[in-house]
């Protein structure tokens, strides 16, 4: 066959993997357990797209599907990237992008890698993209932070350090931001998307698919998240819907061109914020340098389920238990665990002058978290952390226990 026949019949190919996916990809109800409509993509769809971007990257992958090679697609973000409230792993927004690439490409074995991690955000997912993303070798990288990161100009700041890490993966993957929503269609969209513009990528806000059909009464978002948070069975393979709708659309295109895909841009020769966030690295408790230690002891809380498979967690019970640690790094953060319980407090200083003061008690009941705290940045050289438990606690508090889950840098 020579070289145009073998285009030809690419092509031919592909158009027929894109008829079977739109066939595919609708296997959505007609209505919500409520009663109301479930509303079409065709209604949904041009509000989802808040930007279009550079897609060179994607048609490089869409290439490598035609020649059914393996594709790896990825999703990193918070607990509706984890999958929360979808009732099976399939249902996962990630998990229906990941099948809409098995249906255009069935010659491709198609990889799923969720790196979500509930109530994190952009600020962690910096330090950890390295490996819980790119060592997996990514094609398609989805990012979904807007529900989760807090509403003020350093989400800009680290959202850019995590997409310049993602851009600049070994296998250029396609990266794109997705713009959930929190109680009160809200989320934090405005302070992601200077990042993809300046990145040239796209951003899809679930928000402005469906605020619009809410705001009108035609849909409640409970139908959509009973939490109204947390997308359910119908909510998640909606938004995998809606982001195969694109790539529907940008693979015709890709087809209907006839060409080779399109040469990669360079970076932006300047950064939007800084480099600091551009490399990160998590410093389990089993890798710290410890210099003393008195009364901290391997443990995880019982509820604490996402360290106990990153090396455990360092425990202390009462007043005046210390941990004193070594970091050598420029930039450097802490995770520790809140939590409603015998939860206490502790004073950290770094290099003997102190920092701030970590309250691990937490007011909610369905369940803790780990905050970020950002103990020095753009400090070059080694520097000794001290952590000590303090006798006064919450009010609410019974007890001191604090728990360390990891040590988290930059620039190193």
């Amino acid at each position: 066959m020579n070289t145009k026949k073998k285009v030809l019949s690419s092509i031919a190919c592909g158009f027929a993997c894109v008829l079977s996916v739109t066939a595919w990809q609708f296997p959505l109800p007609e209505k919500f357990p409520s009663g109301v409509r479930v509303p079409t993509l065709d209604e949904t769809y041009p509000n989802f797209v808040a930007r279009d971007g550079d897609t060179s990257r994607l048609e490089h992958v869409f290439a490598k599907g035609l020649r059914g090679e393996p594709i790896v697609v990825a999703v990193i973000g918070g607990s509706i990237t984890s999958g929360a409230r979808a009732s099976r792993r399939e249902l996962q927004w990630g998990a229906v992008l990941a099948d809409w690439f098995r249906h255009a490409f069935p010659k491709s074995e198609v990889t799923y890698v969720n790196a979500g991690i509930g109530a994190t955000g952009s600020n962690y997912a910096t330090h950890r993209v390295e490996n819980d993303v790119c060592s997996k070798k990514p094609d398609v990288v989805g990012v979904e932070f807007a529900v989760n990161d807090a509403a003020d100009k350093s989400t800009t700041e680290f959202n850019e350090g995590l997409v310049r890490h993602l851009l600049k993966c070994p296998t250029h993957p396609f990266v794109f931001q997705l713009g959930m929503m929190s109680k009160g269609c809200v989320n934090r969209m405005a302070y992601h998307m200077p990042v993809s513009k300046h990145y040239d990528i796209p951003h899809f806000s679930y928000r402005n698919a469906f605020f619009p059909l809410i705001s009108a009464g035609k849909l409640a978002h409970t139908d959509l998240a009973k939490d109204e948070l947390h997308p359910d069975d119908i909510g998640h393979p909606y938004v995998g819907a809606l982001v195969g709708r694109y790539m529907d659309v940008k693979l015709a295109a890709f087809l209907a061109a006839n060409r080779k895909p399109a040469a990669i841009p360079p970076l932006p020769a300047k950064p939007l914020v800084g480099t600091t966030f551009d490399t990160g690295r998590v410093w389990t408790v089993d890798k710290l340098k410890i210099l003393e230690n008195a009364g901290f002891t391997p443990g995880v809380h019982p509820r604490n389920n996402w360290w106990k498979r990153h090396g455990g967690a360092l425990r202390a019970a009462k007043p005046g238990d210390k941990l004193v640690i070594e970091v050598d790094a420029p930039t450097c953060a802490m995770l520790f665990y809140r939590i409603q319980g015998p939860s206490g407090m502790a004073r950290v200083s770094v290099d003997g002058k102190h920092v701030c003061v970590c309250d691990s008690w937490f007011d909610q009941t369905w369940g803790g978290f780990t905050p970020y705290k950002l103990l020095w940045r753009d400090k070059p050289g080694r520097h000794v952390v001290a952590i000590e438990v303090l006798e006064k606690t919450n009010p609410k508090s019974t007890g001191h226990e604090f728990e360390i889950d990891a040590i988290l840098t930059a620039g190193d």
